[in-house]
């Protein structure tokens, strides 16, 4: 008789000792306010040595009809600077850009072109600005600007951009105007986008 009664004591013992038991932790996250903002290639890589070049010596002619047809001439040559993007996690943020004064080398004085002969239309030539970030209320993105030696703000927003967006406009979206007076030689300057998150 003892025998049969084992197995349901070992049963309720095993039972009882099965009961839950349960422990916890804090979980704890912090997202960075980051911002970033890059010119990319045609492959979307950051675009080391990003240029934009006007060889007109490459094509007098068109330097020619520029002249006689409004004075705009538009890029021979983009090296990686397909976009300008943003990434922007955390309110209010600026982008600006700026430009070193022109440096001349050639045989005059370099007199006829000034750094504000150099303009940007955005999307113009690219096709970007459809594609772009959206501007909210309150914000602000110009559509050209000519290039100075000062910070001027391009783009104002009030809200996170949920990634990597893009600006609108890349190196094909600059244009030289010239009316001829201009100084043979060569000219060059580097710009300078800066976003900020005041």
């Amino acid at each position: 008789m003892t025998l049969r009664w084992l197995p349901p004591l070992l049963v309720a013992a095993v039972l009882g000792a099965a009961q839950a038991q349960s422990a916890g932790h804090d979980v704890s996250v912090r997202v960075p306010n980051y911002i970033g903002l890059k010119i990319v290639d045609d492959g979307g890589n950051i675009g080391l040595g990003a240029t934009v070049r006007f060889d007109l010596e490459s094509d007098p002619d068109a330097y020619v009809d520029a002249i006689l047809g409004g004075g705009e001439v538009r890029p021979t040559a983009v090296a990686s600077f397909a976009d300008v993007q943003v990434a922007v996690r955390g309110g209010a943020w600026r982008v600006w850009v700026r430009a070193q004064p022109l440096a001349y080398a050639g045989p005059g004085s370099g007199a006829g072109l000034r750094l504000a002969d150099l303009v940007v239309r955005r999307g113009t030539a690219s096709g970007l600005a459809p594609e772009a970030i959206t501007i909210r209320p309150g914000g602000s993105i110009l559509g050209s600007w000519s290039l100075t030696t000062s910070w001027q703000r391009i783009v104002t927003d009030n809200q996170s951009t949920n990634g990597w967006r893009s600006l609108g406009f890349n190196g094909l979206d600059y244009v030289l105007l010239v009316q001829g007076d201009e100084d043979p030689g060569r000219y060059a300057t580097v710009v300078t986008y800066l976003l900020t998150n005041p």
